[in-house]
């Protein structure tokens, strides 16, 4: 079952079963959307480290408080986190036959992956098959 089908069916359930039920299914639908107070790594690594370069070379003004870091970690826009896709490539490595991923390039021997995990486990992204 995808999260969008489960959100779905939790929906319904919602409708069927609400009454004492209710806290606990709006919870569980809660959890399955996507995170609307995700921050882009990327970016907040970029304003620290332009918070960093302006900070004075003195020695006694060498170091930056956490909490004008933490600030600037607040003030960053919020993003959607989207769920990667990616394929199985099939490679060999050495003599070793093994599928690598094309999102991140990280590849496994097939007698690890059995023929194709669903999700890889170094970047998460979820495997459509080639059909």
């Amino acid at each position: 079952m995808l999260r969008e089908e489960a959100i779905k069916h939790g929906k319904e359930q919602l409708e069927v079963f609400g009454g004492e039920h209710r806290e606990f299914i709006e919870m569980a639908i809660k959890a399955l959307e996507p995170c609307e107070d995700a921050i882009d790594r990327a970016e907040a690594m970029t304003e620290i480290m332009m918070f960093a370069g302006n900070v004075k070379s003195d020695e006694e003004d060498i170091y930056i408080k956490v909490s004008d870091a933490v600030q600037l970690l607040r003030e960053l826009p919020s993003v959607t986190p989207h769920q990667r896709i990616g394929h199985w490539i099939d490679i060999m490595v050495g003599d070793m036959p093994a599928q690598a991923c094309d999102q991140c390039n990280t590849f496994y021997p097939l007698a690890y992956t059995g023929g194709g995990h669903k999700y890889c486990p170094n970047c998460g992204a979820e495997m459509e098959s080639e059909e």
